[in-house]
């Protein structure tokens, strides 16, 4: 089984934090992991690459802000997921199983230009760009454990950062290039921690008994949406820098997961299942006025809101 086989409804972190409980870590290597962190990097707004299942398998689509215009970018029958939109908008990394196992690769963002960048028999996934678009951070188990790599972003030169005997997975940039924040299940759950983009000096951000993962940043790289079951259910809350304030956003008895900055600070796009299955919603920075973006009775999730290129 590949990591982009199983599906619920619950919401993609849910999915996948099922399926990490029920291999109990030892099949690390095929682990699709938490759902790809992200940062939004400061700019106009532009569309917003998310996974479909519409078509019988995953793949990567992406449209307009207002969820016109969906489009599928990656057209393969293997699964594509883990979007992520470089710092310029011009191009998707995202991980691939069409070459046989999970691969980085990367694209342009109309979906031409596929190239991948990794090539090693562990799996490679969960992508995110560093603020310069000059590296990439990513999920990997090469080192026997799922660690958080850093590589050019022609693939080359990969580095340990994380260099832990725990589970970390899931690298999200600041935008000011100072910090990765990363889910890490090092103190015995799922938390968020930040590091040096060296991997020195990791701190736990949320400090939480319940599950927290899927960590975002904001443009200006002060705040940071994620994802926590520590009211009851799967909801997109929002921490201060150092996670002094973590607030409630969705506020919803349904499962919301997946948030994503715009690049304007003013919305976030996140999935929900308020409707019955997986779509794409977006909101007011605050939470308020949610709205739903995809339609469609297979599982649109994980989105990631890129900044409009030149």
């Amino acid at each position: 089984m590949t990591a982009t086989q199983t599906t619920t409804k619950t919401g993609y972190y849910v999915k996948v934090l099922a399926m990490l409980m029920a291999l109990a870590i030892a099949m690390s290597a095929l682990v699709e992991g938490a759902g790809p962190a992200k940062a939004a990097f400061p700019g106009l707004n532009g569309r917003i690459a998310f996974i479909s299942h519409r078509d019988g398998n995953y793949e990567i689509y992406s449209m307009k802000p207002d969820g016109t215009q969906q489009r599928n970018l990656t057209k393969n029958s293997a699964d594509d997921v883990h979007p992520a939109v470089s710092p310029n908008g011009k191009q998707i990394a995202y991980a691939s199983v069409r070459d046989g196992n999970q691969e980085i690769f990367v694209m342009n963002s109309d979906g031409t230009n596929k190239r991948r960048l990794t090539n090693n028999p562990a799996t490679d996934f969960m992508p995110a760009w560093s603020p310069d678009g000059r590296k990439i951070a990513f999920t990997t188990s090469r080192a026997g454990n799922q660690e958080i790599f850093a590589m050019n972003s022609d693939g080359t030169n990969p580095t340990n950062l994380s260099k832990n005997p725990a589970r970390d997975m899931a690298p999200a940039w600041n935008p000011g290039g100072a910090t990765i924040a990363f889910e890490t299940n090092r103190d015995g759950n799922p938390e968020i921690y930040l590091m040096e983009t060296d991997g020195a000096n990791p701190f736990n951000l949320s400090r939480n008994p319940a599950g927290d993962f899927g960590v975002t940043y904001s443009p200006d790289g002060y705040k940071l949406a994620f994802t926590s079951n520590r009211d009851g259910n799967y909801e997109v809350y929002e921490s201060s820098y150092l996670g002094l304030t973590q607030t409630n956003l969705t506020k919803s008895a349904t499962m919301e997961t997946d948030p994503s900055y715009s690049p304007n600070s003013k919305k976030l796009s996140f999935t929900s299942d308020r409707r019955g299955n997986d779509n794409i919603y977006k909101m007011n920075a605050d939470g308020s006025s949610p709205q739903r973006l995809t339609s469609n009775p297979a599982s649109d999730f994980d989105s990631d809101w890129g900044v409009a290129s030149p």
